[in-house]
């Protein structure tokens, strides 16, 4: 029997493998999946820059390979998962508010301390994906692409733009809860003309650089299933 390819999927936190761990095992039927966590956004974190962030994440995939019993022959393919949180937006969009301990996102503005801050923050973010947008394979080849949440993960799956950090897991909880037994009704879902970009990789993708996209609800995640002629 041929041993099973592996899928990596490389998530920013842990919720958002709890909430798409069962529904993407059952994308990826007959082969396997590999969550790799990286605990932050590789495209906002500290001294990752459009010049490094390829390497930066080439190094997070192999020390992935490196401490998991799988080669880089094992690797059928790479599939990476961001939020796009606002990183477009126009400078107008960005209200600079003294109250606030924290970036607040709704779907027509970010509100922040410092307007400063979101602009360098949305400079580096989009700089950096303009990077990853241009790859199609990274570390010896593998196939690489990445699909987004807008404006993240919890305002796709359950409305919900600004969820409070303690009730991420019970949200992604949730949604597995729902799916993982009910593969139809998730396609439905991100089938569903509420958060479905029209269009193959590259014109979602400029769909989303477009006026205020990067803050409302959309996703082009349903892409997964049409590569695997899931329909």
């Amino acid at each position: 029997m041929a041993r099973k390819k592996i899928v990596l999927i490389i998530l920013e936190g842990t919720s958002d493998e709890i909430a798409l761990e069962g529904s993407l095992r059952n994308i990826y039927k007959p082969n396997e999946i590999k969550f790799c966590i990286v605990k932050t956004d590789i495209t906002t974190k500290n001294k990752v820059t459009k010049n490094n962030i390829k390497n930066k994440l080439i190094e997070i995939i192999k020390t992935e390979l490196g401490r998991s019993p799988y080669k880089i022959s094992d690797i059928l393919k790479v599939i990476h998962l961001t939020d796009m949180d606002g990183a477009y937006v126009d400078e107008d969009s960005i209200i600079e508010d003294k109250s606030c301990n924290r970036f607040i996102y709704s779907e027509t503005n970010i509100r922040a301390k410092s307007k400063v801050n979101v602009i360098g923050r949305n400079k580096i973010k989009s700089e950096n994906l303009e990077v990853l947008l241009g790859l199609n394979t990274i570390y010896n080849k593998l196939s690489y692409n990445i699909y987004y949440f807008s404006c993240n993960q919890e305002h796709v799956l359950h409305n919900m733009i600004d969820a409070k950090n303690n009730k991420k897991e019970e949200l992604a909880e949730n949604f597995n809860d729902r799916y993982e037994e009910d593969f139809n009704g998730f396609k439905k879902f991100i089938y569903s003309k509420d958060i479905k970009v029209e269009g193959d990789y590259k014109e979602t993708w400029e769909f989303i650089k477009k006026g205020n996209n990067s803050l409302k609800r959309f996703s082009n995640l349903y892409l997964l299933l049409e590569e695997e002629k899931i329909v």
